[in-house]
């Protein structure tokens, strides 16, 4: 007797340490999901940590370099305002006509004025002989070949953004001083390049100018104008295909960047002004399109890597404590869920025999139900013994007519207890014998044409959801019309799509919501889920399901295709 009763006791407490196990090796799961979960929370810290940092380095990169172009515009505007003081401290010559004599001395005056001017932008004069119609004198390359007063009058007003024009007493001579824009832009171009190249920076940064020849047109595509760590190198022609300690091509990258975006962020390894090692280095350049100028400035990322490192270890250490101290209380809340499981596994036992006597009773009126089942297939059985013997009877007195009137009877008895096969899909077949025998009661006529396809590829829980749904809503529409009809049809097309065509009489229009049906029944919180359960279905053999109306025919016709598997 001992060993009958203590064998479901060492039953439950095998149940019991198998829930125990199972319950430790998920909280082992959990506590690791936990850890790498923290893990990765402390890493995206660094890493972002990291990232704020490297974003402000590129802004305060991206403030030098537009700081470095407003100087750079800065000086422009000096260099126009020294031109306009400059020309107005002559313009006196040009209110009087000067004697022929005074030539001479007008040009030394001018000679004597061109250097005192700050940013000895280039000055040109011009002398037209209007006696001769010749250019008498001039020191512009571009005027040399001047022979017509017309184009000597052209040449000024097409070159000269600054001018000064003085005639002598006897209109023998026109005299013209003149300034161009390309002499304004390289006074301005060797000023910045000198401010440029004498800027310092924090922390030994300075600021470099590139100037593009050429846009990838050619392998040398720019110059070397200001490099204050390699000075030596200045004047020399860049390569695209020019490489960097980590075999990257820095020069190409920025200049595909440039002819983009304008401008250009890098990470490279470069040589660290004086000294002879290489570090990775954040670089930033703009164009400066005016000049083709790319400016740009940098900093050697080390101190930032360093950093970085650090807080990864600082963060590690941080995790480690976290660790602790959550297993500690992981492994309290343990033994506490443990004790807690061990007192419910002893309420939840009482529960569950409550539970068994429960399901002893459903069981007992489900055997119930099946022993009147069985009774009745017992009665038939033995009404078909009898019917079998009756025909045997008739058949030795050869009474032939009763004999089929009889059969007759007895197989209209007998195709009540079994479905009609019409496709050779189970389930198909359970549905459309079901929908049936509700059509016969609700007088509705009903014919199909069923081809013989393949549906294997369908689950039955989805065809169910397909066609009781459509047939159930096919049946509602029709009872509710005067001509009560069904027509359904299955056919495959082109041996790929699968074909679903459910035709009901229907007097009227159905409710639509955006090209969707609804449901016409009052009570729309427990209904019209039918129609959204079939478009659900067809999406997800990656079908169609359509639907028209017939206001002549009155007719509703239900379409779904799907595809072959």
């Amino acid at each position: 007797m001992t060993d009958v009763k203590g064998k479901p006791r060492q039953d439950k407490l095998r149940l019991y340490i198998g829930a125990s196990v199972i319950l430790i090796l998920i909280s082992i799961s959990l506590f690791a999901t936990y850890v790498f979960g923290t893990k990765k929370m402390y890493d995206e810290s660094v890493n972002n940590v990291y990232t704020t940092i490297l974003e402000f380095q590129e802004g305060s990169l991206k403030e030098t370099v537009e700081r470095t172009i407003k100087d750079v515009e800065l000086e422009r505007s000096r260099v126009m305002n020294e031109l306009e003081s400059f020309y107005k401290s002559i313009g006196t010559f040009s209110e009087e006509k000067l004697e022929n004599d005074r030539i001479e001395n007008l040009l030394k005056a001018f000679k004597d004025i061109h250097i005192v001017n700050e940013y000895s932008v280039k000055t040109h004069w011009m002398i037209w002989d209007h006696t001769q119609g010749a250019l008498k004198y001039t020191n512009d390359e571009v005027a040399q070949d001047i022979d017509t007063q017309g184009a000597f009058e052209a040449h000024i007003i097409k070159h000269y953004k600054y001018k000064m024009i003085f005639k002598t007493l006897s209109d023998e001579y026109t005299i013209v001083m003149g300034t161009k824009e390309a002499d304004i832009d390289e006074a301005v171009k060797a000023v910045s390049a000198n401010k440029i190249r004498e800027l310092a920076l924090d922390d030994g940064g300075y600021v470099w100018v590139d100037e593009i020849v050429n846009y990838g047109e050619a392998d040398e595509y720019a110059i070397r104008l200001v490099q204050p760590n390699l000075s030596d190198t200045e004047g020399m022609l860049l390569s695209m295909e020019e490489k960097d300690a980590d075999i990257n091509f820095p020069f190409l990258n920025e200049l595909e960047d440039i002819k983009k975006y304008g401008e250009s962020t890098n990470k490279y390894y470069y040589k660290k002004k004086d000294s002879s090692e290489f570090g990775l280095k954040l670089g930033y350049t703009k164009l400066y399109p005016r000049y083709n100028w790319m400016i740009g400035t940098g900093i050697y990322l080390e101190e930032l890597e360093q950093y970085h490192i650090q807080n990864i270890k600082r963060f590690e250490e941080e995790l480690k404590k976290q660790i602790c101290i959550t297993l500690v209380n992981f492994v309290l809340l343990l033994f506490i869920v443990l004790i807690t499981g061990g007192l419910l596994s002893r309420y939840y036992s009482f529960k569950k025999q409550e539970l068994l006597e429960e399901r002893n009773k459903i069981l007992e009126g489900h055997y119930q139900i099946l022993g009147k089942k069985y009774d009745k297939t017992h009665e038939v059985l033995h009404d078909v013994k009898n019917h079998l013997a009756s025909i045997y009877c008739l058949a030795m007195e050869t009474q032939s007519q009763q004999l089929v009137n009889y059969i007759k009877s007895m197989n209209n008895d007998l195709s009540k207890l079994s479905h009609t096969v019409l496709t050779g899909n189970k389930m198909l077949d359970i549905i459309l014998n079901d929908k049936m025998e509700t059509m016969q009661k609700e007088d509705i006529q009903f014919d199909y044409n069923i081809q013989d396809v393949q549906l294997g590829f369908i689950e039955d829980k989805d065809l169910v959801s397909l066609l009781a749904n459509a047939f159930n809503n096919a049946i509602e529409g029709a009872k509710r019309s005067e001509a009560k009809t069904i027509h359904f049809n299955l056919y495959a097309y082109n041996q790929a799509f699968i074909t679903f065509k459910l035709v009901n009489s229907c007097d009227t229009l159905p409710k639509t919501k955006g090209n969707q049906l609804i449901t016409t029944k009052e009570d729309k919180d427990f209904h019209g889920y039918g129609m959204k359960s079939m478009y659900k279905t067809a999406e997800k053999y990656e079908g169609r399901l359509g639907w028209e109306y017939s206001k002549e025919a009155k007719e509703f016709t239900l379409s779904i295709t799907l595809p072959k598997a």
